[in-house]
């Protein structure tokens, strides 16, 4: 077992506050504006880097943003995928912003897009281990006291709603084989880069507010987000969660379950618009990233001393240094 120290960057800026949009992609400026920002922040924590004189080659950092980083929107409406084709462009962009960063473990947010389901079977989406109607109940206050909701959505299929109506729509068959030429999926996704290249991505299980038209189809991911980045002394294992995952104890039980082979990462990362700290997953001298819209609930954790070792109180980049064992 080998000591390494790693920089750490959260970032915190207004993506979202839960009831519209606030920061939102029209076109290519927007985005351009957006990598911009991101490179700013990017070179804040090289020069944290350096100056802290951190070791090693390969992966020295690892920065977070917050969830939406990357969405569509009017400013009015929760409805915020981008179209596929864009999603493509923006990943694109990233992978050249971590080619200029090659010593940092990049992971810009999450990017919130929707691609048309006509000609696509269920069989052909990754779907499970997402929230029904009734979990997203007890889950969120604001749906909790919707009371008026119909029918409850199958364990294995992501769920759309409008709060508006508090209407709930199932997957159905019929509209994921695009006999519904106006159906759509959508996903919200959490890229991870490195050196340039695209490490994985992991799209948040349940629906919140990003879709809001009974057309659209949130689609989950089946498992977790683990991911490993390799070190000058080692291996860092990475459990990534989106925003409301975490509250609904989606890693933490899933690397407690001996059949998820109870692989706990250093390093328990999360993208959020807003969501309190609840349980933490990673091994018993790792640590808690939490990467926020909301600057409060921006923090470095670390839970084998149970305390916050760094936090906000404003949109800001967090920096700091940590130290484990590999």
């Amino acid at each position: 077992m080998s000591k390494i120290k790693l920089g750490i960057g959260l970032y915190s800026c207004p993506t979202s506050d839960h009831n519209r949009v606030v920061s939102y992609i029209k076109g290519d400026d927007d985005v351009d504006k957006l990598i911009v920002t991101l490179d700013q922040q990017l070179k804040a924590l090289t020069d944290h880097i350096k100056a802290a004189k951190i070791p090693g080659f390969g992966v020295q950092g690892i920065f977070v943003a917050p969830e939406y980083m990357f969405s569509a929107g009017d400013g009015k409406t929760n409805n915020r995928g981008v179209d596929d084709y864009m999603k493509d462009k923006i990943v694109e962009k990233l992978k050249k912003l971590s080619l200029k960063y090659s010593n940092i473990v990049f992971i810009p947010g999450s990017i919130c897009w929707q691609t048309s389901a006509l000609g696509q079977g269920v069989a052909n989406i990754s779907m499970g281990g997402t929230l029904s109607v009734d979990q997203a109940k007890k889950a969120i206050p604001a749906v909790k006291a919707k009371q008026n909701w119909q029918n409850p959505v199958a364990n294995k299929v992501g769920f759309a709603k409008d709060l508006g109506s508090s209407k709930a729509s199932a997957l159905d068959s019929k509209k994921a084989t695009g006999d519904n030429v106006k159906a759509k999926f959508q996903k919200n996704t959490v890229f991870i880069f490195h050196q340039g290249k695209l490490l994985g991505e992991h799209s948040k299980s349940s629906d919140y507010d990003e879709s809001n038209k009974d057309n659209v189809y949130h689609v989950a991911d089946p498992y977790p987000g683990l991911h490993q980045v390799k070190t000058h002394k080692g291996y860092v294992n990475i459990g990534i969660e989106v925003c409301l995952d975490h509250d609904c104890d989606t890693l933490y039980n899933w690397v407690n379950d001996p059949s998820g082979g109870n692989q706990k990462p250093h390093l328990h990362v999360i993208a959020s618009a807003a969501v309190q700290p609840k349980r933490f997953a990673c091994k018993a001298n790792g640590y808690f990233l939490h990467a926020s819209s909301h600057p409060s609930f921006t923090m470095l954790y670390d839970p084998a001393q149970g305390k916050v070792v760094k936090s906000l109180n404003k949109p800001d980049l967090l920096l700091d240094t940590v130290e484990m064992d590999v």
